[in-house]
């Protein structure tokens, strides 16, 4: 291990091991509920592109964590991390175009997002989806496939 973290210095990854330790720190930070050190981690790693620290604002944004509650920044944030293929981050903004918070709704939208994060195993995505076909809500009304991925869901 010494070895690997000595060749990443050499070849100037030394922001790469920071950052790996800054968001293990911003997440152990956020799960004792210390949103004052998590918001302080997770913002640079967010702003340098880190999909999990860009999920992580979103989820302190959606629930008013250390910050003012505000659906349009966690948005921004779910955005952010679910282009890059997060897939809670692809549910949870999902999720805020299916209700339409900090967003227009738009159910063709939010299936759009839970197809990405359903594809990708996760079950409350799936179960979301099943929901879409089954009430034909952003897609055409189709039973089999909501069967489908209640099916998935429920695996």
């Amino acid at each position: 291990m010494k070895k690997i973290i000595l060749l990443l210095l050499l070849l100037g990854f030394s922001n790469v091991v920071w950052a790996a330790s800054d968001y293990d720190k911003a997440v152990e930070a956020y799960n004792t509920q210390d949103y004052e050190t998590a918001l302080k981690l997770f913002r640079p790693l967010a702003e340098g592109g880190n999909a999990g620290s860009q999920y992580g604002l979103g989820v302190m944004y959606t629930n008013g964590q250390g910050v003012k509650q505000d659906y349009a920044i966690a948005v921004k944030w779910y955005q952010k991390a679910a282009e890059q293929g997060h897939k809670w981050a692809q549910y949870n903004l999902g999720v805020k175009y299916d209700n339409g918070r900090g967003v227009k709704q738009d159910y063709a939208t939010s299936v759009k997002w839970y197809q990405k994060a359903a594809e990708q195993g996760y079950a409350n995505a799936q179960y979301n989806l099943g929901v879409k076909y089954d009430n034909g809500q952003g897609v055409k009304q189709d039973y089999a496939t909501s069967v489908k991925w209640y099916q998935k869901a429920a695996e």
